[in-house]
Parts: structure tokens; sequence; C-alpha cells
């Protein structure tokens, strides 16, 4: 079973991105152990990807997104 979660937010929102996004794929780790990543942007950039093959756990600490970010998904595999 696979999981994907996201989130669009006006670029003066004042939601902490990354912490929004550790909390999405904190909410779907459980759903996936074989890989897990993110995505996201900003008005008018393109899209920054980060993969890794390891379960949620391992990638939770390793997001990070600008504060200028509007857009994000984050995903896992099983």
């Amino acid at each position: 079973m696979c999981g994907i979660a996201g989130f669009s937010v006006d670029p003066d929102s004042s939601v902490d991105r990354t912490l929004a996004a550790q909390a999405l794929l904190a909410g779907i780790a459980e759903r996936g152990a074989d890989a897990a990543g993110y995505a996201h942007r900003s008005s008018g950039t393109e899209v920054s990807v980060h993969k890794q093959r390891t379960g949620a756990s391992a990638l939770l600490d390793a997001v990070s997104l600008p504060a200028g970010t509007t857009q994000a998904l984050v995903h896992v595999r099983d």
C-alpha cells in the first residue's frame, strides 16, 4: 500500500511549510516502508524533488521546505 498527501497555501500564509510537510509525512508513514519522498515549489519556480529508498521515519528530519513554498507533496511507497 502507498500513501500520498500534500498542501497548497497562499504565499503570505504563516504556516511553517517544513512542519506541515513533516506532519503529513508522519501521518502516512505506516502506508509504506520501501521509499519516501517529497516535492515542493514556490510561485514561478520549478518543482524540487527529494526521494530516498528508506521509510518515512528516515526522511522526516531531512525534510526542509523554503518559507515561500506554496505547494508540496509527500509520498511513501510499499
